[in-house]
């Protein structure tokens, strides 16, 4: 009796040993799993980061030169107003040195 209850006690024992063997390699996949599954998360997260940079980077450069036209608009715009008024303030003495001269003749026509 004492002999087939240790039998018995041998025999869970390697069942037990056999099912923890054949329980460790769905273990260590279900670990592996979950690391590449964290691995992959990481990365996705580290991407999603760098895309993020890049669109602000992007952005902040759109927006560098559209203030950089804006401002070149302004300056051209300027130099041309400039022109206009320089051209517009000859364009009035010249019309005031002739009106000056046709009085100066006729002056020189009443007098004489």
């Amino acid at each position: 009796r004492k002999a087939r209850a240790e039998a018995d006690h041998e025999a869970e024992r390697k069942k037990a040993e056999e099912e923890a063997r054949a329980k460790q390699p769905s273990e260590d996949k279900a670990r592996e799993a979950e690391d590449e599954r964290l691995e992959q998360e990481r990365k996705a997260h580290a991407e999603a980061e760098e895309e993020a940079k890049r669109k602000k980077a992007e952005e902040e450069g759109l927006a560098q030169q559209i203030a950089e036209d804006i401002a070149e608009t302004v300056e051209e715009e300027g130099v041309e107003l400039g022109r206009d008024i320089h051209a517009e303030t000859e364009q009035q003495a010249d019309q005031k040195n002739a009106k000056e001269e046709a009085r100066g003749k006729q002056a020189s026509e009443d007098n004489a």
